[in-house]
């Protein structure tokens, strides 16, 4: 007689590997499908893996088994041939588990395209075709508003009869305790849509924050997982060039760079969210514009299009729910926004921190003004001065905080290390007139006039001694070559690495930090959207406040100093290095009190 190799019965859930060849085959199937949307972590066991059975199941699969194994005529010997029961059973039992573990790795399989796709239905559906972005100008609007003539459409036409702010019909939020989606039926009057990919429950996403737990958000804004500066490399770069490996947008950023990347994208299938904007800093503008236009493409946020109204103090809109400012000065006061605001005002660079009050209604995603002055400050004068050192402020002529906040914030902290020869000079690029001797220089200028200061101190060859150095308007790569060696520049952002930065400079306009604010700002707001559903003012004020933690990719995680809503930390240091900022560490808090109290 001859002995049969033993098969050891473990149970019908033991491991069974399985032939490698076909694992291999599956398992590329799988990854595809992953790509594709399945929500399958990175790290998950392969698919051989044990996986018990529940234990009724596995029980009563057994008894069959053995019973079959025991009166089964198929394993009957032969006239003649001797074979013992110990090898019956064991022939029995190999044929009867394979069967097993193939019927498991079917369950299997159905069951990770059923978390697919959408509730109810375990098919995995293409996206659809990219959208396009334009923007509508008021009837209203005049022609002094910075409105430019040529015709413009909305990004998505609502339903006739339909607001553009009209509420789609859509399934009960969740509590914040809520772990998965709800199920299909359980007070739900969505149909769901087709075209909406899957959306992870478990894993949060790199950004820093989790994910919403509302039944389907749709796919997740452009680099919405991007992480925040210094996070892996150390220092921030005012540049960045693409790494190896660059992460898929609005996704993980684990994902395998040979993973299938998706070639379309869902088309809304709701009603536009309509955003105000008030326009006048064109850099700010085209970061803001090209965020939006990018969001639009891939779909919107949650199946709606935002659409962009040009509104102004002559000429507010109806049905925006949210205000984005695009200008060179503030439109909030001491006591909010404005009237003709809708929603919640979204400030524009050089918003003081007085206007930023808590819990309020306007917000601004970049430092203070006068905070990154003091930052300026500190840099050239870590210590005490020597005595007589001379500074000079540079600061234009129109009224605003960067005539007036924001010298005072850099005088205050220079009058600490004992500077205190301080003279404030109003500059104006039409005079013509030679920059004023110092011994240490400041630059509280906008970028108009900081570039045309940048270009006469080359000409005149002004290298103060102690140096110069200034805030967000000479943080552009453009004037890097033209600073005095050794400048310090304040920049209350840094240009992301990898896609999400190669993005931002296709968009033409450089990385200035007014362009990385207007794309700052524009990724904020989807963000905030996708991750509350809001589409209501209030929900979207909500929504933002709601931002704690969550890292744009452009600034550390967002923060605030408390009883405000102003962020922190404030701004990195970087100096000009033969002709190249370089970063003088990471992100820096303002450690001096405010000037404004």
């Amino acid at each position: 007689m001859t002995e049969e190799p033993e098969f050891p019965f473990d149970g019908l859930d033991a491991e069974r590997p399985l032939p490698p060849e076909l694992r291999a085959r599956l398992e590329a199937a799988l990854l595809a499908a992953v790509a594709g949307g399945l929500p399958v972590p990175a790290d998950a066991e392969s698919l051989d893996a044990p996986r018990p059975l529940p234990e009724p199941l596995r029980a009563r699969l057994e008894s069959a088994l053995l019973a079959e194994a025991a009166a089964s005529p198929s394993t009957s010997p032969a006239p003649g041939d001797v074979v013992s029961l110990g090898s019956r059973r064991r022939k029995v039992l190999a044929a009867w588990s394979s069967v097993a573990a193939v019927l498991l790795l079917v369950v299997m399989v159905a069951g990770l395209a059923g978390r697919g796709g959408n509730p109810g239905s375990g098919d995995i559906e293409a996206a659809g075709g990219p959208t396009t972005t334009t923007l509508e100008t008021p009837a209203s609007l005049p022609s002094d508003a910075g409105a430019s003539t040529e015709a413009e459409s909305p990004a998505s036409t609502a339903p006739a009869g339909a607001s553009p702010t009209t509420r789609a019909t859509r399934p009960t939020r969740p509590s914040p305790s809520t772990t998965g989606p709800q199920a299909p039926g359980a007070g739900s009057t969505e149909t769901p849509s087709p075209t909406s990919p899957a959306v992870p429950t478990s894993p949060e996403p790199s950004g820093g924050a989790p994910a919403p737990a509302t039944s389907d958000p749709g796919p997740a804004p452009p680099f919405y997982s991007s992480p925040a500066p210094g996070d892996s490399s150390g220092a921030p770069a005012m540049t960045s060039g693409p790494p190896s490996a660059s992460p898929s947008e609005g996704g993980s950023q684990d994902a395998a760079p040979n993973q299938p990347q998706r070639s379309t994208s869902p088309a809304p299938t709701g009603p536009a969210l309509r955003v105000g904007i008030i326009t006048g800093d064109a850099a700010q503008e085209a970061g803001f514009r090209a965020y939006i236009n990018r969001l639009n493409q891939a779909g919107g946020v949650r199946g709606h299009s935002i659409e962009l109204v040009r509104v102004a103090s002559g000429a507010p809109a109806a049905n925006t729910i949210a205000t984005v400012n695009l200008g060179s000065l503030p439109v909030a006061g001491p006591g909010g926004a404005p009237g003709w605001v809708t929603g919640p005002l979204l400030e524009t660079l050089t918003a003081t921190e007085d206007l930023l009050t808590g819990n309020g209604a306007v917000f601004s995603f970049a430092s203070a003004p006068e905070r990154q002055g003091h930052l300026a400050a500190d840099a050239l004068f870590p210590s005490d001065a020597a005595a007589g050192t001379k500074a000079v402020i540079y600061v234009p002529a129109a009224p605003g905080p960067l005539r007036d906040a924001v010298p005072a914030a850099i005088k205050s902290v220079l009058t600490q290390r004992k500077v205190t020869n301080v003279q404030v000079v109003t500059y104006d690029p039409a005079a013509n007139k030679p920059l004023t001797p110092a011994d240490a220089a400041f630059v509280s200028l906008d970028p108009a006039a900081a570039k045309a200061w940048v270009a006469q101190a080359r000409a005149e060859g002004y290298r103060p001694p102690a140096g110069v150095a200034g805030i967000y308007s000479l943080a552009d790569d453009a004037l890097a070559a033209d600073l005095p060696e050794g400048a310090r520049v304040v920049s209350p952002y840094v240009a992301p690495a990898g896609d999400e930065g190669q993005a931002i400079r296709s968009a033409g306009a450089g990385t200035s930090a007014s362009v990385l604010h207007g794309w700052a700002t524009a990724k904020s707001l989807a963000a905030a959207i996708w991750r509350a559903d809001a589409d209501t003012p209030a929900e979207v004020q909500a929504a933002l406040g709601g931002l704690s933690g969550w890292s744009s990719g452009l600034a550390p995680p967002y923060e605030t100093r408390p009883g405000t809503r102003s962020r922190t930390p404030e701004g990195v240091v970087f100096q000009v290095q033969s002709g190249a900022f370089v970063a003088q560490g990471g992100f820096r808090r303002d450690p001096y009190p405010s000037p404004i109290q």
